[in-house]
């Protein structure tokens, strides 16, 4: 785990202080690198063992949620490809016509090109 990292450096600082107040944080994502020096994100729960009043244990689960990270990448692109586009389209057109009164004004009002 690189601790530079921002997002794991608010992790960390996740587990210290569920372990200093001894309740629990909400769930986070860690980022590490794997054997082969790709890029794995972890979806953490960790929830402190309380006894005597004293935080004795963390108890928690990592799901690799790596695709799913790639899935959100790969929207969060397509929206802004789309964004993008659209706007270019709309600078494209004349002014006063959308693109398909545009496309009206090219093949006739009704649309036909006869």
């Amino acid at each position: 785990m690189d601790p530079d990292n921002p997002v794991n450096a608010a992790a960390l600082e996740r587990t210290l202080r569920a372990v200093t107040i001894g309740k629990c944080e909400p769930q986070y994502r860690l980022e590490m690198a794997g054997v082969n020096g790709k890029r794995i994100w972890f979806e953490v729960n960790e929830i402190p063992v309380v006894k005597s009043g004293k935080v004795t244990a963390i108890v928690g689960s990592m799901v690799d949620i790596t695709e799913r990270m790639q899935v959100e990448d790969g929207a969060a692109e397509a929206e802004v490809l789309m964004k993008v586009s659209e706007t270019r389209r709309k600078e494209a057109a004349p002014p006063g016509n959308s693109g398909l009164g545009f496309l009206k004004g090219i093949f006739g009002k009704d649309g036909n090109s006869d």
